[in-house]
């Protein structure tokens, strides 16, 4: 933080700047210091800070922490009109500004505006995902752009930059320029592995901690990192860990939900001395908040542990374990998760044990390469050519693995077509702008599971209030206060909403176990006791009982 405070190089004339170093200094709370640094310096209304995350899903810790930072400068002030000072905005989010109206007269329209307010960006500081700032600065849709205006004279914190996906690094090193330098933005990258996404030749970033200091420091080298690339069957590596692992806590984290729960259901029936438990995107928000609220606590109080989970862990999530096990997977992804070994120095340096194994399915095929693409395993190979590493070691393997990228005809066909305003129409050298995707997306289908009588409540109330709009006779306020309700309530739900792909679907089409109603399809509550869930991994793509008894 200090030798943020002291960087005599925070200047208006200086668009671009970076902190790498491990996680625990302080990153979170230094951006701050810089942005304040910064903002005493530029002309007055300028300077609002947008802080991007790259998932909603530790967005409201990150916001919650700078909530008490801006609570404590601005004292009553900051209570009397909170959201003048800071709101969170993403897709999740039920979009009302808190003490603006009393409870008692807010109407749908009041809602509206609240809306507007926080997808416009209205205020002097926003917590937001990669997928709002990227999807406006290049994008089509209304619900995006409205707040473009907003960002200009801004202060734009890409947090865990590392997350961006590679393809889209040289595309961004142009768009970054020319927002700094016409737009009159600033921009701050944060990350413990920085790629090389700003043009060196055209931006000269700011580097604003001395890097290397913090990499070598034995503070931060927490841990040995051994690389074993040979292929190991899931079920050989499910064995040699059970009659193996004696020690106090693992995590153990795979690229897919299916070799995770084997993992689980493995392992819970033969370290029966240890608390486990599976994190994965089967389990609703809900369940999964409460269940890394449990291991938070397990781990705190030193009980007998051992986490098996997908790559939801990798960012943001504040646990740390003596012992890691990855599958492999991207660098970045790598050296993420193990910021979730010996995260504080706890057990001293070089404290953490982790582990890179390379795990396949009984017919020989790598669980990799159902998710990532093959060229990442030649990089990463050609990376890591020695069995063991060190945390002081990553920044380097970082450097080394993030030049092998080169995606220039993708660039090139993006900016062709952000050059000639291309929106939809598909040209030989030309990606339509619409076609920009920051986060790939499968063909999946939106299910709400209602785990709790409440959340079945709030779902028969939804149904019911969508219903009673096709009343013609219904007044103007009558409608509005009808749309308000069932804006509360689907804010309620999302906390109940997973993704599925058609495949991990088939055990339920054509069953009553599975509703469908108004663009809405849901478990029940009885429904997903009798068939679908289970509290201890999620949605259960095999039904407990046999699908003849689900038939419609």
């Amino acid at each position: 933080m200090n030798e943020i405070v002291h960087n005599n190089n925070i200047l208006p004339e200086n668009h671009f700047y970076s902190i790498k170093a491990p996680t625990g200094i302080g990153k979170t709370f230094g951006c701050l210091a810089f942005s304040n640094q910064l903002k005493e310096k530029l002309l007055q209304g300028e300077g609002r800070i947008i802080y991007c995350l790259p998932y909603t899903s530790i967005i409201d810790q990150n916001f919650d922490e700078f909530e008490k930072v801006i609570k404590y400068n601005k004292k009553t002030k900051y209570n009397e009109k909170p959201r003048r000072y800071l709101i969170k905005h993403h897709h999740l989010m039920f979009k009302k500004i808190e003490k603006r109206i009393n409870n008692e007269e807010y109407t749908y329209k009041d809602y509206l505006d609240d809306k507007l307010f926080v997808e416009s960006w209205e205020t002097s500081m926003v917590v937001t995902t990669f997928v709002q700032f990227f999807h406006t600065i290049i994008g089509y849709k209304n619900n995006f752009l409205k707040k473009f205006h907003n960002i200009i004279n801004s202060i734009v914190i890409l947090d865990e930059v590392q997350n961006i996906p590679p393809q889209y690094y040289r595309l961004l090193k142009d768009i970054l320029h020319v927002l700094g330098k016409r737009f009159n933005i600033y921009f701050l990258l944060i990350t413990a592995t920085q790629p090389e996404i700003f043009d060196i030749s055209k931006s000269s970033p700011i580097s604003l901690v001395d890097s290397r200091k913090y990499i070598e420091d034995p503070l931060f080298n927490r841990v040995n990192l051994k690389i074993d690339l040979q292929k190991r069957r899931l079920d050989d590596f499910i064995d040699h860990f059970c009659n193996s692992f004696i020690d106090n806590n693992c995590l153990i984290v795979v690229n897919t939900k299916k070799s995770a729960i084997d993992i689980y259901l493995a392992v819970k029936k033969k370290k029966r001395d240890y608390s486990v438990f599976c994190l994965t995107t089967y389990l609703v928000p809900f369940d999964r908040k409460k269940k890394i609220g449990e291991i938070r606590k397990a781990l705190k109080a030193g009980k007998k542990l051992i986490v098996i989970s997908t790559q939801l862990i990798e960012a943001g999530v504040d646990l740390s374990f003596k012992h890691v096990y990855r599958d492999f997977g991207p660098l970045d992804s790598i050296i993420q998760v193990a910021g979730r070994c010996n995260r504080n120095c706890e057990y001293g340096e070089k404290g953490g044990e982790m582990t890179l194994v390379n795990l396949t399915n009984d017919k020989g095929q790598c669980f990799h390469s159902w998710v990532y693409e093959q060229i990442l395993f030649q990089y990463v190979s050609q990376t890591l050519t020695k069995d063991i590493y060190e945390s002081k070691d990553f920044g380097e393997l970082s450097e080394k693995y993030f030049e092998k990228f080169d995606f220039i005809s993708e660039k090139n066909k993006l900016l062709n077509a952000i050059y000639d305003l291309n929106y939809d129409i598909r040209m030989k050298d030309q990606t339509p702008i619409k076609d920009f995707k920051l986060i790939k997306e499968y063909r999946e289908k939106s299910i709400y599971i209602l785990i709790t009588e409440e959340a079945q409540d709030n779902m028969e109330k939804l149904l019911s209030h969508k219903e009673s709009l096709i009343n013609d006779k219904l007044s103007k306020s009558d409608k509005e206060v009808i749309l308000f309700e069932i804006e509360k309530l689907k804010g309620k739900l999302k906390e109940y909403q997973i993704s599925l792909r058609e495949s991990e679907l088939v055990e339920y089409v054509n069953t009553y176990v599975l509703n469908e109603k108004d663009y809405y399809a849901y478990i029940s509550y009885e429904n997903q006791k009798e068939y679908a869930y289970g509290e201890k991994i999620g949605f259960l793509v095999k039904p407990k009982k046999n699908n003849k008894t689900m038939i419609v």
